[in-house]
């Protein structure tokens, strides 16, 4: 069976402020896709000239620190996951400079079958210390500190998230498909202490789902949403 599309229902809002950010959108406990809230940032800027110029932004803010790299073969599809056997994960960490992960990422950009390469949630406090106070989120206290994931074409399987995300794409395209919490029976959750980068992740592929073996994930198939 092929399943339909996800529809495209999330809400999306406007010059958002943090009243309206505290007041609506945070009570409505749903997905919101807040339109142009980072536009003004130095490094959307730099992302919109080009590859070179975002790598180059990045790299002049760069503390020296290594970055941790997922680096997973053409093979896997840009999925990062689990070996068929469930026993071992399909890519490898490692900690290299920054440097060594934008040229990687950029020497692959027109290879059809590239490997595929991200730098996952890295705190910007301790790699990036003046990326924060030069592109300032409008909606959150200063406390709370940015992370940043930098990646080609790499698909990050269905999890739950211990704290509220503001996602913001300063460069390239995101995709997020989004289920309904109450669906996280009909996701068949993988190990709950192995696990490919924290926490635990649906088993489900769901660009192409296999419903033999996971026949509930029509009924949480049926309520996702995509932004």
């Amino acid at each position: 069976m092929t399943l339909e599309p996800a529809t495209s229902r999330t809400r999306e809002w406007h010059n958002v402020d943090r009243t309206v950010f505290r007041d609506q959108i945070i009570p409505s406990e749903r997905p919101a896709i807040l339109r142009g809230l980072v536009k003004d940032w130095p490094a959307v800027a730099a992302g919109r000239a080009s590859d070179e110029a975002m790598a180059d932004y990045l790299l002049a803010l760069d503390a020296g620190r290594p970055v941790t790299v997922l680096h997973g073969g053409p093979e896997i599809d840009g999925r990062f996951f689990y070996t068929d056997d469930l026993t071992a994960l399909n890519f490898r960490r490692r900690s290299v400079p920054l440097t060594e992960a934008l040229s990687a990422l950029l020497s692959f950009r027109t290879d059809p079958t590239p490997p595929a390469i991200a730098v996952q949630s890295t705190p910007t406090e301790g790699a990036f210390p003046a990326f924060a106070a030069n592109n300032p989120q409008p909606l959150l206290d200063p406390s709370v500190g940015p992370r940043m994931w930098i990646g080609n074409a790499i698909t990050t399987a269905t999890h739950f998230d211990m704290s509220y995300n503001v996602a913001c794409a300063v460069a390239g395209r995101r995709r997020f498909t989004l289920f309904p919490p109450h669906q996280l029976k009909n996701l068949y959750l993988g190990s709950l202490e192995f696990t490919p980068a924290g926490p635990p992740v649906s088993l489900v592929d769901i660009a192409k789902p296999d419903l033999a073996r996971f026949p509930r994930f029509e009924e949480a198939w049926a309520t996702a949403e995509v932004a």
